[in-house]
């Protein structure tokens, strides 16, 4: 039967997957219910017991901003829109904390319409890497001088936030004056540290929420 495959197929993977950072999961669409081994529940330090038999972004495990790529992932995947399911995403473990993993997943069943009926997969724990490569991310936007955002990070939020549920938003534009004088009187070091007081000054001004950045010289723009 069904269940005795899906069973028999869990067990090998269970073996397969001892000892490794990685959890299986087995979904059967037509009852929305996940069979997920005890490798899933190491990742995030939960029991068998304490796992959901949820489809993942219908859970409470997921981060609430990784649902919509996650859903876009596995539609496109369903439809045929894309050749394979593959998506990082944010699970909540048993301490509370958010933990990375990678989901990759196939469809082994299919009615005779050519529907999914049952789909089998990894989770597997990412979450070092991810945290090293947001990091480096986080880096490459940021002005070295000043710790505030660069040019390209500048350019890359407006295009994010060019959508209508982002509105309103303001943007304030200015300058150091002086810069060039103090670099040229008192070295670059001098400006340096006129650039910092700057840009302390706008940190303590402005909110969390807005985003400061150096567009570049003794150039600043804000978005609200």
């Amino acid at each position: 039967s069904l269940k005795r495959e899906m069973e028999a197929t869990g067990h090998r993977l269970e073996l397969v997957l001892t000892g490794t950072k990685v959890g299986s999961w087995d979904w059967t669409v037509d009852n929305n219910k996940v069979m997920r081994n005890r490798g899933y529940g190491q990742l995030l330090g939960y029991t068998e017991r304490e796992l959901t038999d949820q489809v993942i972004f219908a859970s409470e495990l997921i981060h609430p901003e990784d649902v919509p790529r996650l859903k876009r992932a596995m539609d496109d995947y369903l439809s045929g829109k894309a050749e394979k399911y593959e998506v990082a995403y944010r699970l909540r473990s048993s301490e509370g904390d958010w933990r990375w993993v990678l989901d990759r997943g196939v469809v082994t069943n299919q009615d005779r319409s050519g529907n999914p009926i049952r789909m089998v997969g990894i989770t597997i724990d990412i979450h070092d890497q991810k945290t090293t490569e947001l990091y480096l991310e986080e880096l490459s936007y940021l002005d070295p001088v000043t710790g505030l955002y660069n040019r390209a990070f500048f350019e890359k939020a407006i295009r994010e936030l060019d959508r209508e549920e982002a509105l309103p938003l303001s943007i304030i534009m200015g300058d150091l004056n002086g810069l060039k004088l103090t670099n040229d009187t008192f070295g670059h070091a001098a400006g340096d540290e006129l650039l910092v007081d700057m840009a302390d000054v706008l940190r303590a001004t402005c909110r969390k929420t807005d985003i400061l950045t150096r567009w570049g010289g003794d150039e600043v723009a804000i978005i609200l």
